[in-house]
């Protein structure tokens, strides 16, 4: 099968990796090619994981006929689908929660013409189809909207090395650094718990919009960087490191759909606090029992939950437990299965 594959980016997020992953899937185990046209600069690091995927990077120009299908990847890029004959065969798959509502002003029948150009569309949860997009669906077919939750590649942790953990409390944050991750919420809760804990935190994902945040979060960084640490982007083992150095992964965002790092910090034992979503209770995440969340935007309230688990072993381990049992829930294997199955059909309707 040949693939065209259209985004806005190859990076460190969520939507960028698992297309990463299952193009690598694709290239090296079933030899299919898979092309890909960027709709954003490429950065050089990026450009190499790539290349390191089997993806082969093209011009905005491209010959549409040889290809079997057309992956638009994520809803950012669903205008683009304008621009693509109807007689190609198209799949959207969909990696966005509320956010993309508010980031376009289309009207309902214009969701609606776009998205049902498709000939198949991937969504992770049914809280993407049931509630988020569901006033844009209801005429579309269901045989042609799949649920595909993400999965996670398993970590080889015998190639980890063993780390010695420091005398203070380490948090780990991995997402990109803007507004909507709502970092600074978790750094302010780390400069106010370092008053009366021994506590750090570091901030792992691509910081180029730290500016966004606006000159109090500045202030901040600034003013306690002995507690807080801007890592950048990390990737791989490099990334993995990070995490098991770490005691607890803290993700703060005000608005996902099905975040891969709480997943892969569980898979490698770390307990996980979430902010409220309601999209967490589609993936497995239950408040008590595998993780601990508090109200979006509520310092006071992330606060006390990093604090009960720097005082409470068993509430530690207990999440540490059931969590790793969720991430190791999430299989790969299955996922590529689904992902190929999804790629087959919307080539034979």
């Amino acid at each position: 099968m040949k693939i065209l594959v259209i985004t806005n980016s190859f990076g460190t997020n969520g939507a960028a990796a698992m297309l990463r992953q299952i193009a690598g899937f694709w290239v090296e185990g079933l030899s299919w090619d898979v092309d890909a046209i960027s709709t954003a600069n490429v950065s050089n690091s990026d450009k190499e994981l790539v290349k390191k995927s089997g993806i082969r990077l093209m011009g905005n120009t491209v010959d549409l006929r040889p290809y079997d299908v057309v992956l638009i990847n994520t809803l950012v890029d669903l205008n683009w689908i304008e621009k693509i004959p109807t007689k190609v065969r198209v799949v959207i798959w969909a990696h966005e929660g509320e956010s993309m509502l508010f980031g376009v002003n289309w009207s309902a029948r214009e969701w609606y013409e776009k998205l049902s150009r498709a000939r198949l569309l991937i969504f992770q949860t049914p809280w993407q189809t049931q509630s988020v997009y569901k006033s844009y669906l209801w005429k579309i077919p269901s045989e042609k909207i799949k649920i595909i939750p993400n999965g996670i590649l398993p970590i080889d942790f015998q190639e980890l090395p063993s780390q010695d953990k420091n005398p203070a409390f380490k948090v780990i944050s991995v997402g990109s650094v803007y507004p909507r991750k709502r970092p600074m919420d978790l750094a302010r809760a780390i400069v106010n718990l370092n008053k009366k804990l021994k506590i750090s935190c570091s901030f792992v994902g691509d910081n180029s919009n730290f500016s966004m945040l606006g000159e109090e979060a500045l202030d901040i960084s600034t003013n306690n960087s002995e507690v807080l640490e801007w890592s950048g982007e990390l990737h791989g083992e490099v990334l993995y490191r990070k995490l098991v150095e770490a005691d607890i992964l803290c993700h703060p965002s005000g608005d996902e759909s099905f975040p891969l790092a709480p997943l892969e910090a569980a898979l490698l034992g770390l307990p996980v606090i979430l902010a409220n979503l309601e999209c967490y209770a589609h993936v497995g995440w239950v408040t008590e029992e595998n993780c601990l969340m508090f109200p979006v935007g509520d310092v006071s309230a992330l606060q006390d939950r990093i604090e009960r688990l720097t005082k409470d072993p068993a509430l530690f381990q207990r999440l540490k437990s059931n969590g790793k049992i969720l991430a190791e829930s999430m299989s790969w294997k299955s996922f590529c299965t689904q992902m190929t199955d999804a790629m087959e059909q919307a080539c034979t309707n």
